[in-house]
């Protein structure tokens, strides 16, 4: 059965309390894991990963790494603005029966959450290109009937390809593209392992595997054009809800724009999320995400709109 989706709205609220609360207040609502994480990041061990295990606000356990899972670990979510926001709109907008593709699934956290949301009789099918990260995630999806996971990445053609896993605090920063990272102060003391991953077509994953999602989750901070454009025919005859991530000090303005002409070129509009949850049209979405003030914003892209369920 779905969860209610007000207790869940009241979950959120309770975890965006917690994200801004200060230091201390942090420290007294999980005071053990709090100074576990301090004492693991001021050593240095804190470049090599560990294993851990926490509760999510959604009632769900996951299994993580530290460091970089520790904001999940000491408060059950994600807290940062953005990411609090997508999980609102995600409550409020998916219904039973709806199914996710969620590209850069991570450790799974979005994943597992929309598979909660969508029952036993919508799917979520999630990709991780990331060795490491997939490892967990396969572990949090055992034994969920609609949550495939798969270690793969799409792209506009079918391939090998090279990818850079960064390990400890910034495994957040992996990647296809080294370009913007190398700019980055903490790259000269943190060498990636570079890793071939399969990528596919999503028009061509869908088809053989019989899939039809009705949203996109795209989380990753480079090759969206590309992405896109290998599952074209697939938003031409279904047009399903896609989601955006990036990363706004690192987005590369001409590729967004080309990614956003290919999504318009099928009558798909921008929109951004709001602290509510709900989707408030966007004009331009390069001025957007450069005007923004967070470090990770979402952008909504859809052709028809979308009714809250909640």
């Amino acid at each position: 059965m779905r969860t209610n989706p007000q207790v869940l709205l009241q979950a959120l609220d309770r975890l965006e309390e917690l994200a801004g609360a200060s230091f201390w207040e942090r420290l007294w609502f999980s005071p053990l894991r709090h100074v576990e994480v301090a004492l693991y990041r001021a050593l240095p061990a804190a470049r090599q990963e560990r294993n851990a295990r926490c509760q999510t606000f959604f009632g769900v356990p996951m299994h993580l790494l530290l460091p970089f899972g520790s904001d999940i670990y000491t408060t059950g979510g994600k807290t940062q603005p953005a990411e609090i926001r997508l999980a609102r709109f995600f409550v409020r907008y998916l219904r039973e029966g709806d199914s996710l593709v969620d590209f850069g699934a991570e450790y799974g956290y979005f994943s597992l959450l929309v598979s909660k949301l969508v029952g036993t009789t919508g799917h979520v099918v999630a990709f991780e290109p990331a060795p490491a990260a997939y490892a967990i995630l396969k572990i949090n999806c055992k034994g969920l009937s609609n949550l495939s996971t798969y270690h793969l990445a799409l792209s506009n053609r079918e391939a090998l390809q090279t990818f850079y896993e960064f390990s400890g605090i910034y495994s957040g920063y992996n990647t296809f593209e080294l370009d913007q990272i190398e700019r980055e102060e903490w790259f000269a003391e943190c060498s990636p392992r570079i890793v071939k991953v399969p990528c596919v077509r999503l028009d061509t994953f869908l088809s053989e595997m019989n899939y039809r999602p009705t949203f996109l989750r795209i989380a990753i901070e480079s090759s969206k054009e590309k992405v896109i454009s290998g599952a074209m025919g697939y938003l031409e005859r279904h047009l399903p809800t896609v989601i955006l991530r990036y990363r706004t000090q690192q987005t590369d303005a001409s590729s967004n724009q080309r990614t956003e002409a290919l999504l318009r070129a099928l009558r798909y509009a921008p929109f951004c999320i709001t602290s509510s949850g709900e989707l408030r049209p966007v004009d331009d979405a390069t001025d957007y995400l450069l005007k923004s003030r967070l470090d990770v914003e979402y952008l909504i892209y859809t052709s028809h709109g979308i009714n809250s369920s909640s």
